[in-house]
């Protein structure tokens, strides 16, 4: 048992090094052949193959000279040739000496060869003499070791085509990013044909729901379903199994273990991938123009595939070894160091996985996060200990991961020193009003001269002098003016679990000051001068994403000027209307009399659930304390946001932007809306979506 334990070891790191390492080409199969058929008997002498495997194939007299025979009887000159180099260069990589040279069998003529005893296949008596393999036994090491061997080009070749796939996603998203803003220019070529392709494919959401609710655009999840579907028809072809393997008897073993290295290889080479796309600091974000949502959907599709075909690598691996041995065999798999740690991984990577569901991470963001970069580091540290065997030969697939985190990490501390080191300070104000649920963090003094004030930066904000003053959250900046007309920036948090409702507990009796830091700015943002050479601007927003629209409000009008031509309209669904009292005295006081604002309240008043569509300011539904203004129009009901888009490109005499932030279905139906909209060809409607995803 503990001998065939250690031969198929031995196989297997053969066959997972690099061609550099050893492993033979075609024309030299022939050598190989003849290797494994004379490795698989024991020989009288020393080194000794019990000792040291790969030390006896090199230098035992009786063994060596007997493959020399073997290859010089059965193989071709071209295929000797070719098998003594791959042969010296296999002994200088594992037993770290020359094999001994051909010319030790000089003395033998053809009719010696002829009459050589007879070499069985892993016979149980010790090797007296030089011997001759059996052809029989010869043809059927041949093709066990050709098929092994184009397995492994297959594995690698495989492993490959993920870089290559993602390669040209990626390539193709750089090319569209540019081509965008060639083709936007409404007298450029194939405007119209632009405009339809990017409604379709790049802004309409699919039809099915991710498990946030959310519904990626038509050509995200395309890409996505092409990725899987590569993966499955990857590990799905080109086995080839038969009768007399010498390596595994049965067929069924033959493919179990095919399949095992085959979903190990793309696993790793998935790893990589996933990795990179997970990192704040993804330069492809700048290449592609694409959001960090896309990427992070990208992540986690990615990072579901490794993990399947984890799971199966680790399973065919099992089935393998009890078709072998049965379960004693599969049990003493759990002596090794590599089979136990591989185990930890791929449990490490399940759990990651099961535990990043949209539930979770929506509604403890905190936990998970913590879970999600223990659970990463634990795989990535017990998959450097799984391939130690192979003496680096893996370390490729891992060694990025370390590369793109130990990048991110850097430029983020560097975000965060240079925010320190231009702030006036590192103390924030932060309130809660509890009647509105909302947070406000000021940090007008605490952030640094590199301030993304566009609509969509966001910053994560460090809580100094907490028990988890490590960890970092994510919040959109919100830029305005005061009474004083001074820039102001701070956060509108909704406190949910974790972090945002301990700034709500801490805040609840009075306003508190904390030491803070921030890591920023990230996001896209809009220009102004993007949006003022529209003719309509229309903000359909949601609950706390009013901060994409008060950041970019204050810059537009003050780009416009006093000119009339530029209708703005805001639509702000909320769930209370102490929330819009709430900002109304604040953040919008100094814009509200510029722009056209219409409310919707969606949670009940009492007990019965009231709809005032047309009920303004002056009717009191704000507290006597707020400042009443025309044009404020608060309903309580859930508007139909795909009518405001269609109403404003059908009444518009230019093209209208629509800025949008909330939740996954209302950015949904806008998105449909824009479509709709844009359908004739012509660009009537501009979309600029910010996304909570981070």
């Amino acid at each position: 048992m503990a001998f065939r334990l250690s031969t198929l070891l031995i196989l297997a790191l053969v066959g997972y090094c690099s061609a550099s390492s050893g492993n033979p080409t075609p024309d030299q199969y022939c050598v190989y052949g003849c290797d494994q058929v004379v490795g698989y008997n024991t020989f009288a002498g020393q080194p000794n193959a019990t000792d040291n495997y790969d030390l006896a194939g090199c230098r035992n007299y009786l063994q060596v000279s007997s493959f020399w025979a073997c290859a010089r009887k059965y193989c071709s000159l071209l295929e000797f040739n070719d098998g003594y180099q791959w042969k010296s260069t296999y002994c200088l990589t594992w037993a770290e000496i020359d094999v001994l040279p051909p010319s030790i069998i000089t003395n033998l003529t053809d009719e010696d060869l002829d009459n050589l005893p007879v070499l069985d296949f892993g016979s149980v008596d010790v090797v007296n003499v030089t011997s001759m393999p059996n052809r029989t036994i010869f043809e059927l090491a041949y093709r066990s070791g050709a098929e092994y061997y184009t397995q492994v080009s297959h594995q690698v070749a495989y492993s490959q085509a993920m870089f290559i796939f993602w390669g040209i996603v990626i390539g193709i998203g750089i090319l569209s990013n540019g081509f965008y803003h060639f083709a936007s220019n409404r007298s450029a070529p194939f405007h119209g044909l632009w405009t339809k392709v990017k409604g379709l494919l790049v802004i309409a959401p699919y039809t099915a729901f991710q498990g946030d609710g959310s519904r990626p655009p038509l050509l995200e999840t395309l890409t996505s379903a092409t990725f899987v579907l590569l993966n499955v028809i990857l590990c799905a072809v080109n086995y080839t199994a038969f009768e007399g393997n010498i390596f595994w008897s049965t067929t069924s073993m033959q493919t179990w273990r095919y399949l095992a290295d085959r979903c190990g290889y793309l696993a790793y080479a998935n790893l990589s991938i996933f990795w990179f796309f997970g990192i704040r600091n993804n330069i492809l974000i700048w290449l592609t123009g694409w959001p960090f949502a896309t990427f992070s959907r990208f992540h986690r599709v990615v990072a579901f595939m490794s993990t399947v075909e984890a799971i199966i690598h680790g399973m065919s691996y099992s089935v393998s070894a009890y078709i072998d041995g049965g379960t004693a065999e599969y049990l003493e798999n759990f002596t090794q160091q590599y089979w136990n740690v591989g185990v930890v991984a791929v449990v490490a990577m399940s759990l990651a996985v099961c535990l990043s569901v949209a539930w979770l991470r929506i509604r403890w963001y905190d936990l998970f996060l913590v879970v999600h970069i223990v659970l990463a580091l634990i795989t990535l540290v017990m998959l450097f200990y799984h391939t130690i065997i192979f003496l680096g030969e893996f370390d490729g697939y891992l060694w990025p991961c370390v590369a793109f985190w130990a990048f991110d990490r850097a430029v983020r501390i560097g975000r965060v020193v240079w925010n320190l080191a231009t702030a006036k300070s590192i103390k924030c104000m932060i309130e809660y009003d509890q009647d509105a649920d909302v947070v406000r963090v000021d940090m007008t003094n605490a952030l640094g001269r590199w301030r993304g004030g566009g609509n969509g930066a966001h910053y994560y904000m460090y809580m100094l002098k907490s028990i988890r003053s490590w960890e970092s959250h994510p919040f959109t900046l919100m830029r305005w003016r005061d009474d004083e007309a001074a820039w102001r920036y701070s956060f509108l948090i909704r406190p949910y679990d974790g972090f945002t409702r301990t700034l709500a507990k801490r805040a609840l009796r009075s306003p508190i000051t904390r030491s803070c830091l921030f890591e920023g700015p990230y996001g896209t943002t809009t220009a102004p001068e993007k949006l003022s050479c529209l003719s309509e601007v229309l903000y359909i927003i949601g609950g706390s994403g009013i901060s994409v629209a008060i950041s970019s409000l204050y810059p537009l009008l003050e780009s416009n000027g006093t000119s009339p031509e530029l209708k703005i309209k805001l639509v702000w669904t909320i769930r209370n209307q102490a929330f819009l009292t709430n900002v109304m005295d604040r953040e919008l006081r100094n814009v509200k009399n510029r722009i056209n604002i219409q409310v919707y309240v969606t949670q009940e008043r009492g007990s019965t659930r009231e709809s005032e569509e047309g009920k303004s300011l002056e009717d009191k539904e704000f507290d006597n304390n707020s400042n009443s203004t025309d044009g404020l129009v608060v309903a309580h009901q859930r508007p139909d946001v795909g009518r405001y888009v269609l109403d404003a490109a059908r009444d518009a005499r230019g093209t209208v932007g629509v800025i949008t932030c909330g939740p996954v279905g209302m950015m949904n139906d806008v998105r449909k809306a824009v479509v709709e909209a844009n359908g004739g060809g012509v660009e009537r409607v501009k979309l600029f979506a910010e996304d909570f995803s981070w």
